[in-house]
């Protein structure tokens, strides 16, 4: 199958194009929406993404690349990845219990805090010591999934870095995690929350599952039966 899109590093100037895409890809996802809130302006998480894309074109450990259509050179996905040298000197932000005056879901900067500490914490207790790459960012247009430029953002992601050598650290939600398994990817803890504590009981929030999982060196070249010499 010929491939849709041509990937290539990211430079400042695409910043504009590759924020969105961020919102966009997970509009529909029940984590964004306490995140974010529901109905949230496209803005708010643009806006986060920005300074997160932003950031990571300025840290010399980053890579940011993207996914550009052939025929109109339109970003269609991006991924984003980090060396990592195991130090992780940040301090542990313990999860505590929901405010007990909740607004909207997304209306409390408290979930995101607290989502975000949890995952860190889990990171740290599994990869502290160890060298490693934290594979951070793939979204795809949602009109533009489906259709394989995820694979390729992945495959190119590990032949342009040399990532086949690294250990490779991934958060992800249970909708987006067969694509990672297909690669080699397995699970190796879990952040649950119970979002009918932050979003009201009786609601039908149920609980939200994030994978964590590790991908060894190597595992491509099982995948397809290369031997390396």
């Amino acid at each position: 199958m010929n491939s849709l899109v041509e990937i290539s590093l990211a430079s400042e100037t695409d910043v504009s194009e590759i924020a969105p895409i961020s919102g966009l890809a997970m509009h529909d996802d029940l984590l964004d929406t306490f995140l974010f809130g529901f109905g949230r302006p496209s803005a708010v998480p643009e806006a986060i993404f920005t300074k997160a894309i932003q950031d990571n074109l300025k840290d010399p450990l980053s890579r940011v690349f993207k996914a550009s259509l052939k025929n109109t050179g339109e970003v269609v996905g991006y991924g984003t990845i980090r060396f990592e040298d195991g130090v992780m000197e940040f301090e542990d932000t313990p999860w505590s219990t929901p405010p007990s005056v909740l607004g909207p879901p997304g209306s409390s900067p408290v979930f995101g805090e607290m989502y975000r500490g949890a995952i860190k914490a889990k990171w740290k207790q599994h990869m502290r010591g160890t060298p490693h790459v934290v594979w951070n960012s793939l979204f795809v247009k949602p009109e533009y999934q489906r259709q394989g430029i995820g694979s390729e953002l992945l495959r190119w992601g590990f032949a342009t870095f040399g990532l086949e050598k690294h250990l490779v650290w991934l958060t992800t939600q249970m909708r987006g995690r067969n694509i990672y398994r297909k690669y080699g990817w397995v699970d190796v803890d879990h952040v649950d929350v119970d979002m009918s504590e932050w979003g009201g009981k009786l609601r039908g929030f149920g609980v939200h599952r994030s994978p964590l999982i590790l991908r060894q060196p190597g595992e491509l070249n099982k995948i397809y039966g290369i031997v390396e010499e």
